[in-house]
């Protein structure tokens, strides 16, 4: 061999063509010639391997030999056969199997099946020689070889042409780039490499023959080589067709699906099995060493190759795990490992695969195109195949498509409103085929109508609700789908046996605030169209639904649009008269069911004359509750009936600008406290109230227009309509007030009598309509003068009836306060602002106010008479007389105050002497006959007086007003801003008969013994004192000069008049035995001795004494007069001789 190599390197001659050296092998030298060879041709196949006599040397050669050239590769092949030839008929000789057997082994062969049992029983029981089993292995492989080349130039010729297609297509795409560029002078940018010059997929013979078939086509799919799976399908069908489907799922998403629909797995519609590969054509008929039989025989089990790919998969299997971590890590991560095995190579189907199997596998194969790809059409596209090629179960998978496409690309979204382009961008195509799967019929239906309005909604209902809800929901339902059971989603109330619920729900939910959208729908389905062209179909779902949205709808501008709903809506036949009692009771019901507060129970009224509090209104619960209230036709037609009175009604309200929503009516049809608050606004409010002056109103035509509509909305004379609980005397009691509230006078006069007619009020009722609407006036006016505005308005308001007893009081209050804002300007408490109107009518007590106003208005006081009169209309005293005297005690009580504030004794002292009469004549001081108090009886004491409080007497607790007056400062430094201190009128005598300068004193002792007659009986000695003081001042006084003009006479008269008024303890006794009693006389102050202090000293001539002593007393008067007037005359003979 070392001479042969030798010559060999020292010759480069060809190989095999020097002769072979004397004393060597041939068989030796032409083998070694072989396993130098670089490239092996057809030549040297020919010189030298086929002149090699050792046929398993050969056949090994055959087998491990390779090289680029086909051509070779398959004289190689055929050349192993060709030895091979014999080996069967060795077997069946050698083994004595017999020519049955053989004829049997041919024809199995020849047609794929397995022997017969006889001769398959016979060949297992050969006992084969090594050189047998080698040989028939030789075979296996050189056949499996052969068919691998042929598949592996078919397959490189396939992926030539698709590359070459590809590379046109990218052409046409691609625009040509100029060769003078001039954003790249330099030729930076480098073309791409065309795809011819990639690496072939399908790679060379060497690896491919050996190669795990299924595999290989799961790389050709994931490269989108379809026919390179199709070529392996056909030619290798059994190695590549039990892993069919995972094969198809690797090929992209994105490659259309007509590319490789012929791959799709389909079903027999005779047999309802899977078809097999209907372009099963392998390259030859199965030769006898590729017998099941024979395999089992020579390698140990007739799937020995698939051992073989199993094994490399294991192999490769624990290069991962090694990469995974080891054995321990393997363990923890077996999912992914198991992941991995399946990516390398899936588990093999069955053949023919279940059709649930099959089923399943187009539903994730038109998920996988949609979540990946997100080409629903492309999806869309594999499902139909499916259908068409009789896959089971996919009817629902196809309608979900069907409807998402039309969504998807039957929708305009640039020719919707900006807020639903922007839902259109960010939910709808965002939408997978998963997600809409499992959406319910009611979310289906949102979804198909998101972006619609106005314009679109019926076309919308048409192209896309409509199929889903009259085809597709029908036939999952037929198909008792569980996934889409009746009602599934639909709100509680409805019909879940009618797949239009659906659609009812979803505009019942829209018509609180889309109610043209339920209009467009509604003239869709108008009964005057085909049974088929309309919408909605069934009158009564029709009306019910009408009924729904309109009461449901909160808007209260959408009146045009409930006009035309109504007039598309079915006239039914009033087949039952309706009772007025039952109707009224299935009302309640109805309301019921309709007005639901935030816990879902309906709340009843405590009492029918309260108003509703409004709660919360659901279209979808009306719908069943008005299921209930109109079950049939003719009750349906009186629940239409009513719906037009109402939304006539809300039509009326809303053109005075009192827009309610139509459940209003629902709502307070049984509510006459609702009622009458709807008249008050419409009477108040219409004319665009008493703040603009019902300005909305532009002559008195309007005016009564809107009496007319009033009466319209009561139903007339007898009632009936939708504020028929309200009488007409509500209705023009409140139209009145509204009238008044605007200054129509003359039309309120007129209304209120009408010529010829009986007025429409009682007088007393038109009183207090007059009245409480002036006083509204009063409560608003800001300025009390009764010239010019709301004030002004007060008083001619009340000049509509003829004057009254309250008329008249209350125009002595406007009056009153036009005296106290405009005259005096009295201010309000507490600040330097002119008082209002409203806080003089708050004014719990209003003498207060005259008080505030004759305390702080200088000479206020001098104008009695007017502060006199203003207290009296002030408080509304005219016209009871034992009221206006009360007020006239405490307004000269008050005049007093501010005489002695001012230091105007005179006219304190006059005003005083007022009071006593006014005492007097109300019976308010206990008086003697001749007008001077009577005295309490005193006992004296070493320590105290003990006084009997006249208060207690009997005789006139129920006699004497209250003896406080209204309060008064005691000093002129205090303010008169808050509430007075009370000031008791023997306290006002007090201070009259003590702080009174002059000489007056017979007046002064007057006033302090009223004081002393009145006051409590803890005062008593402290007042007496206080007279008792004045008394002994009035005797020491000096004597004033005798008057030039009158002389002595003068004089003396003087001085009679003083001791006319002195007094001596002896009155004490005196006026101890009397009781108490009063006078009627006026002027007591007047009449000198017979003043209030006669009694205190003894000297009164009362005419009512006791007539058995009446001649007594007066002689001892007229004695002890004429002593101290001969004293007095002796007396002042001396001073006048003396001077």
């Amino acid at each position: 061999m070392s001479k042969l190599d030798a010559k060999e390197r020292a010759s480069g001659s060809h190989q095999g063509q020097a002769p072979a050296p004397p004393g060597l092998d041939t068989n030796a030298i032409l083998k070694y010639q072989w396993k130098q060879l670089n490239h092996i041709t057809t030549d040297a196949i020919a010189t030298l391997l086929k002149k090699v006599t050792d046929k398993e040397w050969v056949l090994a050669q055959c087998v491990i030999s390779i090289s680029d050239d086909h051509d070779t590769i398959r004289v190689l092949l055929e050349h192993g056969l060709q030895l091979t030839e014999t080996v069967m008929d060795d077997i069946i000789a050698r083994c004595e199997l017999g020519p049955q057997t053989k004829i049997d082994w041919i024809r199995a062969a020849a047609a794929g099946e397995p022997l017969s049992q006889r001769s398959s029983q016979a060949l297992l029981a050969a006992q084969l020689s090594g050189h047998e089993i080698l040989a028939c292995k030789y075979r296996w492989y050189l056949l499996k070889y052969l068919n691998r080349l042929a598949t592996h130039h078919e397959l490189t010729i396939a992926e030539k042409e698709a590359r070459a297609k590809e590379e046109a297509k990218v052409a046409r795409i691609q625009k040509p780039k100029s060769s003078h560029d001039p954003f790249d002078p330099l030729k930076i940018e480098q073309e791409p490499e065309p795809v011819s010059n990639l690496p072939l997929i399908t790679g060379t013979y060497h690896s491919f023959r050996d190669m795990d078939l299924a595999g290989q086509a799961c790389v050709f799919a994931e490269a989108g080589f379809v026919e390179g799976i199709r070529i392996l399908f056909t030619r290798h069908n059994r190695e590549t067709w039990p892993w069919r489907m995972a094969i198809v799922g690797r090929i992209p998403e994105t490659c259309p699906t007509e590319s490789y629909q012929d791959l799709l797995p389909q079903i027999n519609p005779s047999t309802r099995l899977e078809k097999e590969w209907a372009l099963d054509n392998p390259w030859r008929d199965m030769d006898w060493a590729e017998v099941a039989e024979l395999r089992t025989l020579v390698f140990g089990s007739p799937d020995h190759e698939m051992y073989s790919y199993m094994e490399q998969l294991a192999l490769t299997i624990e290069e991962r795990r090694a990469a995974h971590g080891g054995d321990e890590a393997a363990v923890l991560d077996m999912a992914t490992i198991q992941k991995e095995a399946e990516e390398l190579l899936p588990s093999p189907e069955d053949f023919p695969a279940p059709n649930e199997r099959l089923s399943h596998w187009y539903t994730n194969r038109a998920l996988a195109i949609d979540r990946d790809a997100g080409q629903m059409i492309e999806a869309r596209r594999l499902i139909q195949w499916g259908t068409n090629h009789h896959i089971p179960h996919l009817e629902t998978i196809s309608e979900d498509l069907e409807i998402l496409c039309k969504i998807l690309y039957e929708i305009k979204p640039e020719s919707r409103t900006p807020e639903s382009r922007a839902f259109w961008s960010s939910t709808v195509l965002e939408l997978s085929l998963q997600q809409f799967s499992q959406m319910d019929p009611m979310e289906v239906v949102k979804l198909c109508l998101a972006t619609t309005d106005r314009s679109t909604i019926v076309q919308d209902i048409r192209q896309l609700v409509l199929p889903y809800l009259t085809v597709i929901i029908p036939r999952r339902w037929q198909r008792h789908d569980q996934a889409f059971a009746p009602g599934l989603g639909l709100p509680p109330g409805l019909d879940p046996n009618n797949p239009m619920s659906y659609l009812y729900a979803y505009l019942l939910s829209q018509s609180p605030e889309h109610l043209s959208w339920v209009g467009a729908v509604v003239e869709a389905s108008k009964p005057v169209f085909e049974f088929e062209e309309r919408i909605l179909s069934n009158d009564m779902d029709l009306a019910w639904l009408t009924l729904s949205c309109m009461y449901g709808c909160r808007r209260v501008d959408e009146w045009k649009v409930m006009s035309d709903m109504i007039v598309c809506l079915p006239m039914f036949d009033q087949t039952e008269d309706v009772d007025e009692a039952v109707d009224k009771v299935r009302r309640a019901e109805l309301r019921k069911g309709i007005f639901l507060p935030g816990g879902g129970d309906f709340i009843q009224p405590t009492a029918n004359d309260r108003p509703r509090i409004p709660q919360q209104i659901d279209p979808i619960n009306m719908y069943p509750a008005f299921v209930k209230y109109a079950p049939t036709p003719g009750l349906m037609q009186h629940a239409l009936d009513t719906l037009e009175q109402h939304l006539t009604a809300a039509e009326t309200l809303a053109r005075y600008d009192l827009p309610v929503p139509l459940s209003w009516f629902l709502e307070n049809s049984d509510s006459e406290a609702s009622q009458k608050q709807m008249i008050t606004k419409m009477a108040r409010l219409a004319s665009g109230g008493p703040e603009k002056m019902g300005e909305r109103f532009e002559s008195e035509d309007e005016w009564m227009l809107l009496l007319e509509d009033l009466i319209r909305l009561r139903g007339g004379e007898h009632g009936g309509g939708v504020l028929g609980l309200a009488s007409e005397q509500d209705i023009y009691r409140e139209y009145l007030a509204g009238v008044l509230s605007c200054g129509k006078f003359g039309l309120a006069k007129a209304i209120l009598f009408p010529h010829g007619l009986l007025p429409p009020l009682r007088l007393a009722t038109a009183e207090k309509l007059v009245i409480d609407s002036s006083n509204e006036m009063y409560n608003n006016a800001t300025s009390g003068n009764r010239h010019q505005g709301l004030m002004k308005m007060a008083y001619e308001c009340l000049q509509v009836l003829p004057e009254t007893t309250n008329i008249r009081r209350e125009m002595d209050l406007i009056e009153a306060t036009h005296f106290m804002t405009s005259t005096y300007n009295l201010t309000a408490p507490n600040t330097n602002t002119t008082i209002l109107p409203l806080q003089i009518r708050s004014t719990e007590n209003k003498l207060s106010l005259v008080r505030r106003l004759i305390m702080t208005k200088e000479n206020a006081y001098r104008d009695h008479a007017a502060m006199l009169e203003l207290a009296i209309k002030l408080t509304g005293s005219a016209q009871k007389k034992s009221a206006k005297q009360h007020v006239e005690i405490q307004v000269v009580g008050t005049l007093i105050e501010a005489a002695l504030q001012e230091k105007n004794y005179v006219f304190a002292m006059q005003q005083s002497e007022r009071l006593i009469d006014l005492l007097r004549i109300t019976g308010a001081l206990d008086l003697s006959p001749d007008g001077s108090p009577r005295m309490r009886r005193l006992a004296k004491s070493s320590s105290s007086l003990n006084v009997t409080d006249p208060l207690t007497s009997p005789s006139l607790q129920n006699k004497r007003p209250p003896s406080s007056v209204l309060a008064a400062p005691r000093s002129t430094s205090q303010q008169w801003n808050g509430q007075p201190e009370p000031v008791k009128p023997w306290e006002l005598f007090l201070r009259v008969g003590s702080e009174s300068a002059g000489r007056d004193y017979s007046k002064r002792l007057c006033a302090i013994g009223f004081a002393l007659a009145s006051c409590p009986a803890d005062k008593i000695e402290s007042v007496l004192e206080i007279w008792r003081s004045l008394e002994m001042e009035s005797v020491h006084a000096p004597v004033p000069e005798a008057d030039p003009r009158r002389g002595v006479a003068g004089f003396m008269s003087t001085m009679m008049d003083r001791t006319g008024s002195t007094a001596s303890t002896h009155s004490n006794h005196l006026a101890s035995g009397h009781g108490h009693g009063h006078g009627q006389g006026h002027g007591a102050m007047d009449r000198g001795g017979q003043g209030p202090l006669a009694e205190i000293i003894g000297r009164s001539r009362s005419p009512a004494l006791d007539p058995r002593r009446e001649n007594t007393m007066g002689s001892e008067y007229s004695q002890e007069g004429g002593r101290r007037r001969d004293k007095l005359k002796s007396l002042v003979g001396s001073i006048w001789n003396a001077s």
